[in-house]
């Protein structure tokens, strides 16, 4: 029997920058999100290994990306996100899982972000951020 989680409970939520309490809210109109995370690692085979390469992990780094149909302007959550990208600043997000909600969240920098609006057809976003700090995972 195969079990499979609906993609439409992979979320990526954005925070207001609030204190003390900051609301995290979903980015609108989400069509595919994607986070995805890698180590590296520093080799450490020596001759006692027995033919075997052996390594330590060494950093952890990670991406999230978001697209979207774009909700035009006057969107709070894509105003935030337009407002700190050009001031250089970081964001803090929730990216949800699963429909449990397991999630990950930390501070981002905003990597790329892009509005497409083609003459033939809607208008789109595409956002990409880079954690600027250790993740914290929370299970629910």
């Amino acid at each position: 029997m195969s079990i499979a989680e609906s993609g439409t409970k992979v979320l990526l939520k954005i925070g207001d920058g609030g204190t003390p309490t900051e609301v995290f809210t979903t980015m609108p109109g989400q069509t595919s999100t994607r986070f995805g995370g890698t180590t590296s690692t520093a080799d450490t085979t020596s001759k006692d290994d027995s033919g075997w390469q052996t390594s330590i992990a060494i950093t952890k780094s990670g991406q999230v990306s978001c697209s979207g149909n774009y909700p035009g302007g006057g969107n709070a959550v894509i105003e935030r996100i337009e407002d700190q990208w050009i001031a250089g600043n970081a964001i803090n997000c929730e990216i949800l899982i699963n429909a449990d909600g397991d999630k990950y969240s930390g501070s981002f920098a905003i990597t790329n972000w892009e509005i497409d609006g083609p003459a033939d057809g809607k208008s789109t976003y595409s956002l990409e951020l880079a954690p600027t700090a250790a993740l914290t995972l929370t299970r629910a």
